[in-house]
């Protein structure tokens, strides 16, 4: 009887072991998109910050950067088209760069170092939010939607 009860712990304490390591799972970073101008001295700033935190912070998130006009302020016409989607569900009236969003609950258009304690905990929420949603994927999705609806389009005329 002791060896089966033995046996019957030592059983168990493996499904338990087992349980709790598939409960521990490598969570993904969160994004954060900088929408940018080649040349603006506030963009490199807000990257520069965010570059620099990632030695601290980095295993919240990742940086990417939607260049969204040039020297000459020519526009990329699919990154102001994201960042200007984006905008809109945010309710933000961008009125330059950087423009800077964290899931679908920050964004921020300018940057000043008075921002960074505002920008890393918005990274950590979104690291945490169970229901975290990345509104630029979604804008990605919606305009390769769009641009593929009218390539059909075109080949039926």
């Amino acid at each position: 009887m002791k060896k089966f009860l033995i046996g019957f712990v030592c059983a168990l304490s493996l499904f338990a072991f087992n349980v709790k390591a598939e409960e521990i799972t490598e969570k993904e970073k969160v994004n954060v998109y900088v929408f940018t101008k080649d040349g603006c001295p506030y963009c490199e700033k807000a990257k520069s910050f965010l570059e620099s935190s990632k030695k601290k912070y980095g295993e919240y998130y990742e940086i990417v950067e939607y260049q969204v006009y040039d020297l000459d302020w020519n526009a990329n016409e699919e990154s102001k088209s994201i960042m200007d989607q984006v905008a809109d569900k945010r309710g933000d009236e961008v009125e330059g760069v950087p423009y800077i969003v964290i899931g679908d609950n920050y964004s921020l258009n300018g940057y000043t170092t008075e921002y960074n304690d505002a920008i890393i905990s918005a990274i950590k929420e979104a690291y945490n939010d169970k229901e975290y949603k990345d509104l630029v994927v979604e804008a990605q999705n919606e305009n390769h939607k769009a641009l593929e609806a009218k390539k059909k389009k075109k080949s039926y005329d």
